[in-house]
């Protein structure tokens, strides 16, 4: 049976949008899914403006955050498009938590941000303090971890699945050596946590190399947030849409990478 269909418009697997004429389609069911993302530390700053930016577009959007006063602030500002899932990302049995909460709404993820960070305060040595920096290693690294055990399932029943760690440009070991942040004042904690989760996304990539799942480490800008560095020249909400219309962009052309989100592609 033939069925005659105009001015189809609607978006792609990652927001964007398009349109078409389709005349005649035979014996065809057409499943449109809806997009998926799990995005991690989205009370506030960064988080919360990529959660705002997905709901717009149409995404079905999990957010991890911590407080249970945060998840009910943001399941009113979001309605139904939001899927709030409490979890402390520093504990083991956040896994859990966030397989439990996909597996009752879904059975594919689209997109995971782990985008849930802390600051550093130790600029010297002499002033660094080792349980800041473990703490910074079990957020940044460990946390993105839990993620990824969590969601893995799900982002390998997907359609161009994408695994993204929100990175930062002081990650970068050659910039750091390099002496392009002596100038603003850096915690141990940061970069080196930062590095760390970069290897974490390169060793990703090569486990599951193969697999359709790209994996990318992006620094999304120097933004004007409690973790903003003194250069920071944006705010999240630009930061946030800059990510999102890039993001797709760079998916089509590549399955891994360290970049700094619309523009240029970052050393490790």
């Amino acid at each position: 049976m033939n069925y005659a269909i105009e001015n189809i418009a609607g978006s792609d697997a990652y927001g964007g949008m398009f349109t078409f004429d389709l005349k005649f389609i035979t014996n065809q069911n057409i499943d449109m899914k809806v997009p998926i993302v799990l995005i991690t530390g989205v009370s506030r700053g960064f988080g919360l403006e990529l959660t705002r930016e997905y709901c717009r577009l149409g995404w079905r959007v999990f957010g991890v955050f911590r407080s249970k006063e945060d998840g009910a602030q943001l399941a009113s500002k979001f309605g139904k498009a939001f899927v709030p899932i409490l979890a402390d990302l520093c504990d083991d049995s956040a896994v859990r938590k966030i397989r439990l909460s996909l597996e009752e709404e879904t059975d594919y993820l689209s997109l995971l941000i782990n985008n849930a960070g802390i600051g550093g305060f130790g600029h010297f040595i002499g002033e660094t303090s080792v349980n800041e920096i473990k703490e910074l290693f079990d957020v940044h690294c460990c946390g993105a971890i839990r993620c990824l055990q969590a969601a893995l399932p799900f982002l390998r029943k997907a359609e161009q699945p994408t695994v993204v760690n929100v990175s930062s440009r002081v990650g970068s070991i050659h910039k750091v050596s390099s002496g392009d942040f002596d100038h603003i004042p850096l915690s141990y904690g940061i970069r080196m946590a930062k590095a760390a989760q970069n290897m974490l996304s390169a060793s990703i990539y090569r486990e599951l190399r193969g697999t359709g799942i790209a994996v990318f480490a992006i620094h999304p800008g120097k933004i004007r947030t409690q973790m903003g560095s003194p250069d920071a020249d944006m705010t999240a909400k630009q930061a946030a849409k800059t990510f999102v219309s890039w993001l797709p962009k760079i998916r089509q052309e590549r399955d891994f990478g360290y970049f700094q989100a619309g523009a240029e592609e970052l050393p490790f």
